[in-house]
């Protein structure tokens, strides 16, 4: 009975965690407990929904008892399991990526949209505007034996999102000057990839415009 209880509850904060939301580095004891919470709210809406249906206290106490009809049994577990959860999980991406309704309430309530973001790596990579849709970055990597590496982050490179694996990949190498500056790309570079470990800190740049003034990357110079 625990069990079923508590696995939508299980479901939906998976499906928050593959979609929008940072896992964080809470407590086996806090999971359950935000997996109560979400449990409570599917099984909320799924005695509304139940309402809305027709079905009153006669029917859920037979199907306590195991007496209601093979579909009924279907119908909840699918929507319990699936439908509501991912619903759940749905709203709040669209809620946590909204640039308008969600500004506006922070702002009108007071509340602090920092609270959301556990770090300063995950507020930086997360952002979905300006240089991760368009041009891409250029980054500028000083590692922790003091040597910089920098590299075209664009659509096909990857910042580790949770506090364990806050490592890089870079889609395209760059060669540096003698000022450990952007001088070129690297001939046929494939890529570089960067542990978490080896990371001192990460400078960001906007990529030089190309020929026609399009934001194509700036390897179409």
């Amino acid at each position: 009975m625990i069990a079923t209880f508590v696995l939508p509850g299980f479901v939906t904060l998976l499906l928050r965690e593959r979609t929008y939301v940072i896992k964080g580095e809470d407590t086996p004891f806090e999971r359950l407990l935000t997996a109560l919470y979400y449990s409570a709210l599917v099984f909320a809406v799924l005695s509304v929904g139940g309402l809305l249906l027709g079905f009153d206290a006669r029917d859920v106490a037979r199907a306590y008892d195991g007496d209601a009809n093979y579909e009924i049994y279907v119908a909840f577990a699918v929507a319990g399991l699936f439908i509501i959860p991912l619903a759940i999980a749905e709203i709040g991406r669209r809620w946590q990526g909204s640039r308008v309704l969600r500004p506006w309430f922070l702002e009108h309530s007071g509340v602090d949209p920092g609270h959301s973001v556990p770090a300063g790596w995950e507020h930086f990579f997360g952002r979905s505007e300006g240089a991760f849709e368009g041009r891409g970055l250029l980054l500028r990597i000083t590692l922790d034996d003091g040597r910089v590496i920098a590299g075209f982050f664009g659509k096909d490179s990857l910042a580790g999102y949770t506090a364990h694996t806050r490592d890089l990949f870079i889609e395209e190498r760059w060669i540096l000057d003698d000022d450990d500056w952007f001088k070129e790309p690297a001939e046929d570079s494939r890529g570089v990839w960067i542990s978490e470990g080896s990371i001192r800190s990460v400078e960001a740049y906007a990529p030089p415009q190309t020929e026609a003034g399009a934001d194509d990357g700036p390897g179409n110079d």
